[in-house]
């Protein structure tokens, strides 16, 4: 199985990983049985912040989550590409998944996504509502008040409405 790029989505403010960190994670993940799902990352001048959302079949829990940590603790560790101090978090993409690139919006076409962007598109920066359609350039966004035709590299966040349930006791 070969390694797919998470950040396929070219110029979109999402796909940033100004620590240049993916091309050390992502191997350590994937061989330790997990899909590396999404990786986000804050960097400043007095420090860092690096979050990485691991999935698999049958989702993930605690103690993957915290088995992935202890790895990748070591091996930022040992490579240190990181020049400020940082806090790591290793999480699962959760049931409100966010969605980083193409491949994620194809999986989820015909559900409901909220998506905030960098800038107004058909004067919303805000729309909540049914992934009709994807294609290399736009999604379409089916909401009450219309169809949204929003150009990838506007896309500031992007993420699936899970659906939770309710149990009344």
């Amino acid at each position: 199985m070969g390694v797919t790029p998470i950040f396929c989505l070219k110029r979109r403010k999402m796909d940033s990983d100004p620590l240049g960190i993916q091309s050390l994670v992502e191997p350590v993940v994937v061989a330790m049985g997990y899909e590396l799902w999404g990786l986000e990352c804050r960097a400043g001048k007095m420090n860092a912040f690096v979050r990485v959302y691991i999935d698999r079949a049958g989702g993930v829990n605690v103690d993957d989550c915290a088995r992935v940590s202890h790895q990748l603790s070591g091996l930022l560790d040992v490579e240190d590409p990181i020049s400020v101090p940082y806090a790591l978090e290793v999480s699962s993409p959760g049931i409100d998944r966010p969605l980083f690139c193409l491949r994620h919006f194809e999986q989820v076409k015909g559900q409901q996504v909220r998506v905030s962007l960098m800038w107004k598109v058909q004067n919303r920066k805000n729309v909540v509502g049914v992934l009709e359609s994807v294609d290399e350039e736009n999604i379409q966004v089916v909401s009450q008040e219309g169809t949204h035709t929003i150009p990838y590299q506007a896309i500031k966040k992007a993420n699936l409405i899970g659906k939770t349930t309710i149990v009344k006791r």
